[in-house]
């Protein structure tokens, strides 16, 4: 029996994944792992002092300035203690408290279908209260800023105004995973930061997942940045990929243990490095798309916690909006994917 998790915040329960025509020919059977993360138990391994776990500062409230953070990759640890723009430490550990947005149901109109796969785990990002979804507890969220819940086609998100909103959860999705797939529907817009870390998984010391991308306001396009680093490190500079702002993707990072990938709507973009994992301003002549999936020692990355609408030390913030995660213990294949529309 399989305990399905909802949230009673949405004004209509609906379904979240929806049977499309594939990206891909090809189809993996069916892993049957089921995977359940509880709520974290113990204290968010914070930014004050990332080598340590049980370090960390008291609660804080923001008090940060907007300005985005546009030197290095993804803004190195080193193992060391990340820097908060704010001069203090974010703390997820001060999450508003859970309420009763959740409940359990065996009826129509579930947050899943049988297309979702059987060991993902689902994050509804829709209001400000909890993180809901499938296949696990309900997370409190600590919200930062003024980040306001939306109505899409697709159901309700949170949109972000691109200089200190943020939310805050003390679950790191890809604890302890040595394959992994991680989903984001979100929708970027014009008018942001040019570089903007928004969907940070911190893990203890400088090991670290962030989607980003960098933002060309006069053409109003962006791309895709991909980072991360678990042993080895690894960042995929799409710059030969552009996509107009405004509208919703579904973006993806594969890791099989030995590669690391990324996707936008589903397509495999081949993108290369950009002077390592520190570099910017690459252009696709001095970051040249690869021949071949890129190569990385992936070691795995421990708990920790996340930020969304943020990097995880509160700069580089988005402009947009975030509706949905998936994270999966496998490397998937695309027509595996969340599928449109989205």
């Amino acid at each position: 029996m399989r305990i399905l998790v909802v949230d009673d915040h949405a004004d209509t329960r609906r379904l979240l994944y929806r049977n499309r025509e594939p990206f891909a020919k090809e189809r993996r059977g069916a892993w049957a792992a089921p995977l359940l993360l509880g709520l974290a138990a113990g204290p968010l391994w914070g930014c004050g002092n990332t080598n340590n776990p049980g370090s960390m500062g008291p609660a804080t409230t923001d008090s940060g300035s907007g300005s985005a953070s546009t030197s290095g990759s993804s803004g190195s640890t080193g193992g060391g203690a990340l820097p908060d723009e704010a001069g203090s430490t974010p703390d997820a550990t001060s999450a508003i408290g859970m309420d009763d947005a959740t409940t359990t149901d065996s009826g129509p109109g579930l947050g899943v279908d049988a297309s979702t796969p059987p060991d993902s785990v689902v994050w509804q990002i829709d209001n400000l209260q909890t993180i809901g979804g499938f296949g696990h507890a309900p997370y409190p969220i600590k919200v930062v800023g003024a980040p306001v819940v939306i109505d899409t086609p697709a159901g309700k998100a949170v949109q972000f105004g691109g200089v200190r909103d943020a939310l805050f959860v003390t679950v790191q999705p890809v604890n302890g995973f040595k394959q992994w797939t991680a989903e984001v529907i979100f929708r970027p817009d014009a008018g942001g930061a040019g570089t903007q870390r928004w969907f940070h998984m911190q893990g203890p010391g400088g090991d670290r997942v962030i989607f980003e991308l960098r933002l060309d306001a006069a053409a109003k396009k962006w791309f895709l940045v991909s980072f991360v680093q678990g042993g080895s490190c690894g960042r995929l500079f799409a710059v030969a990929f552009p996509h107009p702002v405004g509208a919703w993707y579904h973006v993806a990072i594969v890791i099989d243990g030995t590669t690391m990938k990324h996707y936008v709507n589903g397509m495999y973009e081949n993108a290369g490095e950009c002077g390592g994992c520190s570099g910017e301003g690459c252009t696709p002549a001095t970051a040249p798309n690869t021949k071949a999936p890129f190569p990385l020692n992936y070691a795995g990355i421990g708990p920790g916690g996340t930020s969304i609408g943020t990097r995880y030390t509160m700069n580089a913030f988005l402009k947009g909006a975030v509706r949905l995660a998936r994270f999966t213990p496998r490397a998937l294949t695309p027509m595996e994917f969340i599928q449109p529309p989205y």
